[in-house]
């Protein structure tokens, strides 16, 4: 089975300074489950979470974190439900934070026979079926809706993600915004031919 591979020490480096590695909470996710293992450096070419490091520092600049990459398998629900279990015993004031990018279409991506309007309209739709198992805190269908359509690129984390709220006791997904990168530029720039499009949501789990 392949593991989760876990940033267990040290610091995470933003252009905003550094963010320590709650080493104590990466021990016992490692004690949790052999579907988590260390390996630091399976997060070097990371760009998912490295977006979402530096907001967190800046609203709680004293947090630690725990990096975790979780791969698209059928295991990633167990490595989320491992996590919450931990969370829930052990270590109630953490929070559990997921990070992908969702539909990537259009442009220079070359995917899809749709083009300009058509080519986002075409992205939100297959996100929004995504973001309803999302909601419906469906983890188990996460990565196989996600082969079949291609509608993330962390489905993994996604699904270890809501896996892990939900042996915390969150019961739903609630999406606070939908946008996609179509409609942020053409916002800004109405007569730009570009039409890739890359969908973006934010979700809480309660």
């Amino acid at each position: 089975a392949q593991a989760g591979e876990v940033y267990d020490s040290g610091v995470w480096r933003t252009p905003l300074g550094e963010m320590p590695v709650d080493a104590d909470l990466a021990a016992a996710l490692l004690e949790a489950s052999n579907l988590l293992r260390p390996n630091p450096e399976a997060h070097g070419r990371e760009h998912s979470i490295e977006v979402q490091v530096p907001l967190i520092q800046a609203i709680a600049p004293k947090v630690q974190i725990v990096p975790i990459a979780v791969p698209p398998v059928a295991q990633a629900v167990e490595i989320g439900q491992a996590i919450g279990r931990t969370i829930k015993e052990s270590f109630p004031a953490a929070r559990v934070v997921g990070s992908s990018d969702l539909t990537h279409h259009g442009g220079h991506f070359g995917s899809g026979s749709t083009r300009g309007k058509a080519t986002e309209q075409w992205t939100r739709e297959n996100d929004r079926r995504l973001l309803d198992m999302i909601e419906a805190m469906d983890a188990e269908g996460i990565v196989p809706e996600v082969a079949d359509h291609g509608n993330a690129c962390g489905a993994g984390a996604i699904a270890a993600a809501i896996a892990a709220c939900r042996t915390c006791g969150a019961t739903r997904g609630i999406c606070l915004q939908y946008t996609n990168s179509y409609e942020v530029l053409h916002t800004m720039y109405p007569d730009d031919p570009d039409d890739t499009t890359v969908g973006y949501a934010s979700v809480v789990f309660a």
